[in-house]
């Protein structure tokens, strides 16, 4: 791929990028119907579940929640910082953030070892989806998910419908039921790649560095009829004073 290809590429997604994160605020007030609508919700909701495990037996669930938000709101959440911390063998310990969360951690109702157990445990955790899924906790899951529809594929076999369409049907049925992000590929979702001039891949990789659900992707361009090629025109309309 030359250098003017790749740029051109990068163009593509750019301009993806920006639509999907103006749609996204557009439908920002509608949101609340999705349990996952930003994909670091799913990493805080694990960060509750250990501080709620850890905090035993007098830490109870709203505790847990109002731990779990605090330290998202300092900012003592972000995976990249708690991996690095992990990084430094034998002095994750001494790591600012980890020693502010310890310190924070005790003084809403931890034991001293149990918030040494909860900073350390969080950051381990910022450690694996750092190493092995790019640090985005829907990396995780969506593997587990495609695997799990992969199952469904072959138990379901339903021979009154086409293949492909049964597929949609349990992968929609998963995102609904579980809210796992996979992939629908939606017919209208295939047709927004092909307009963008970008593979289901590249659309979900987007999603991913803005955050973006996938139920919540393949609704935006579904329900809201989002056409790629309609934006482009209408941006050539502007420009040409139409």
């Amino acid at each position: 791929m030359t250098e003017e290809t790749q740029a051109q590429n990068q163009d593509r997604k750019d301009a993806v990028r920006k639509l999907l994160v103006e749609y996204g605020r557009a439908l920002a007030p509608s949101l609340n119907v999705y349990q996952w609508p930003v994909e670091t919700a799913r990493w805080h909701e694990l960060v509750f579940c250990l501080l709620f495990r850890i905090g035993q037996p007098q830490i109870q669930a709203d505790r847990a929640r109002g731990m779990t938000q605090m330290l998202a709101d300092l900012n003592l959440l972000e995976v990249s910082s708690l991996a690095g911390a992990m990084a430094e063998k034998g002095k994750a310990q001494q790591h600012p953030d980890i020693i502010l969360m310890h310190t924070l951690l005790e003084r809403m109702g931890m034991t001293p070892d149990q918030s040494r157990e909860a900073a350390l445990t969080i950051a381990q955790a910022a450690q694996v989806l750092a190493e092995k899924h790019n640090g985005k906790v829907q990396h995780c899951l969506r593997q587990y998910g495609q695997q799990m529809l992969n199952h469904l594929i072959e138990q379901f076999s339903f021979d009154q419908i086409p293949s492909d369409q049964a597929k949609l049907a349990l992968a929609h049925w998963l995102q609904n039921t579980t809210n796992m992000p996979i992939e629908l590929a939606e017919p209208e979702v295939i047709r927004f790649c092909q307009e963008a001039g970008i593979t289901l891949q590249e659309l979900t990789e987007i999603a991913d560095e803005i955050d973006l659900n996938l139920a919540l992707l393949d609704d935006i361009i579904v329900n809201s009829q989002l056409s790629f090629a309609s934006e482009e025109s209408k941006d050539e309309s502007r420009r040409a004073g139409v």
